[in-house]
């Protein structure tokens, strides 16, 4: 009898251990994963705040790429460069072949609709070994 208790109790336990395993790994998983897409849109929002056209466009997918140039990529930007930017209420969004992430920019020259503080969105598209811009909108 108490050698089935044992059984029976060590049984649970690796029951219990292998689900707390999975779930730790699909958390950390998940983690990577969102952590990858926030440092895509991230390094966007900071290229464009610098000024960095060049950047800003290498971290475009091949089909926002293939709808504009540098230079009108250069000029959606214009706005947004500011050698004080700050960012703030960043949030993200995930779906299973597409990111949402919004964030607000302040500190911007009034260079465009005379404002200092822009509400960006960027969509996220998933490309081999991380994510790419697939459009901005800036309000």
């Amino acid at each position: 009898m108490k050698t089935n208790l044992k059984s029976t109790i060590s049984s649970v336990l690796l029951v219990v251990l292998f689900i707390a395993l999975g779930y730790g790994l699909k958390s950390a998983v998940v983690w990577h994963h969102n952590e990858q897409i926030k440092k895509s849109a991230t390094a966007y929002v900071q290229a464009a705040n610098a000024g960095d056209t060049n950047k800003a466009y290498t971290l475009l997918s091949l089909s926002a790429q293939s709808k504009q140039t540098k230079t009108q990529a250069a000029d959606a930007l214009y706005g947004l460069k500011s050698d004080k930017a700050t960012l703030s209420n960043a949030k993200l969004y995930v779906g299973s072949d597409r990111a949402i992430y919004t964030v607000t920019v302040s500190n911007l020259p009034t260079k465009v609709n005379g404002r200092t503080t822009a509400d960006l969105t960027l969509s996220l598209t998933p490309v081999r070994f991380g994510w790419k811009i697939d459009s901005l909108t800036v309000n």
